[in-house]
Protein backbone atom coordinates (compact mmCIF):
# COMPACT_ATOMS: atom_id res chain seq x y z
CA UNK A 1 0.00 0.00 0.00
CA UNK A 2 3.30 2.13 0.41
CA UNK A 3 2.70 2.80 -3.27
CA UNK A 4 -1.08 4.31 -2.74
CA UNK A 5 0.98 6.46 -0.28
CA UNK A 6 3.16 8.15 -2.71
CA UNK A 7 5.79 5.89 -2.58
CA UNK A 8 7.04 5.64 -7.02
CA UNK A 9 10.38 2.91 -6.01
CA UNK A 10 10.38 0.46 -3.02
CA UNK A 11 13.95 -1.00 -2.30
CA UNK A 12 12.89 -4.18 -1.17
CA UNK A 13 16.75 -5.83 -0.40
CA UNK A 14 15.62 -9.10 1.02
CA UNK A 15 12.04 -11.31 -0.06
CA UNK A 16 11.71 -9.20 -2.73
CA UNK A 17 9.43 -12.10 -4.41
CA UNK A 18 6.72 -11.74 -1.37
CA UNK A 19 6.43 -8.04 -2.45
CA UNK A 20 6.16 -8.82 -5.85
CA UNK A 21 3.66 -11.38 -5.09
CA UNK A 22 1.58 -9.20 -2.75
CA UNK A 23 1.72 -6.15 -4.94
CA UNK A 24 0.27 -8.54 -7.82
CA UNK A 25 -2.20 -9.65 -5.60
CA UNK A 26 -3.25 -5.75 -5.09
CA UNK A 27 -3.51 -4.82 -8.59
CA UNK A 28 -5.71 -8.37 -9.56
CA UNK A 29 -8.18 -7.33 -6.46
CA UNK A 30 -8.30 -3.87 -7.43
CA UNK A 31 -7.00 -2.23 -4.07
CA UNK A 32 -3.67 -0.83 -6.44
CA UNK A 33 -4.38 0.11 -10.31
CA UNK A 34 -2.47 -0.18 -12.81
CA UNK A 35 -2.82 3.44 -14.34
CA UNK A 36 -0.93 4.10 -10.65
CA UNK A 37 1.99 1.93 -11.05
CA UNK A 38 2.22 3.62 -14.72
CA UNK A 39 2.58 6.77 -13.44
CA UNK A 40 5.33 5.75 -11.06
CA UNK A 41 7.31 4.23 -13.43
CA UNK A 42 6.61 6.78 -15.99
CA UNK A 43 7.79 9.16 -12.62
CA UNK A 44 10.74 7.35 -12.12
CA UNK A 45 11.70 7.15 -16.11
CA UNK A 46 11.62 11.08 -15.83
CA UNK A 47 13.93 11.32 -13.12
CA UNK A 48 16.38 8.74 -14.65
CA UNK A 49 16.39 10.50 -17.97
CA UNK A 50 16.65 14.00 -16.75
CA UNK A 51 19.89 12.31 -14.70
CA UNK A 52 21.12 11.47 -18.20
CA UNK A 53 21.59 7.78 -16.07
CA UNK A 54 20.75 5.87 -19.42
CA UNK A 55 22.91 8.03 -21.69
CA UNK A 56 25.85 7.59 -18.91
CA UNK A 57 25.14 4.76 -16.56
CA UNK A 58 28.22 4.58 -14.15
CA UNK A 59 29.37 6.79 -11.86
CA UNK A 60 32.47 8.57 -12.05
CA UNK A 61 35.06 6.77 -10.20
CA UNK A 62 37.76 8.91 -10.01
CA UNK A 63 37.55 9.83 -6.28
CA UNK A 64 36.78 6.20 -5.27
CA UNK A 65 40.07 5.74 -3.54
CA UNK A 66 38.70 8.99 -1.42
CA UNK A 67 35.85 7.07 0.29
CA UNK A 68 36.09 6.02 3.96
CA UNK A 69 39.65 7.87 4.15
CA UNK A 70 40.17 9.87 7.04
CA UNK A 71 39.49 13.12 5.37
CA UNK A 72 36.07 11.74 4.05
CA UNK A 73 35.41 10.86 7.20
CA UNK A 74 35.88 14.05 9.26
CA UNK A 75 34.08 15.58 5.96
CA UNK A 76 31.21 13.25 6.63
CA UNK A 77 31.62 14.13 10.60
CA UNK A 78 31.81 17.40 10.10
CA UNK A 79 28.15 18.73 10.15
CA UNK A 80 27.42 16.65 13.05
CA UNK A 81 29.98 17.91 15.15
CA UNK A 82 28.16 21.55 15.26
CA UNK A 83 25.46 19.95 17.44
CA UNK A 84 27.97 18.94 20.06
Amino acid sequence: MSIKAGIDMVMVPYNYQLFTSNLLDLVNSGAVSVDLINQAVSRILTAKFELGLFENPYPDTTYIGDIGSEPHMHMARAPSLRFC
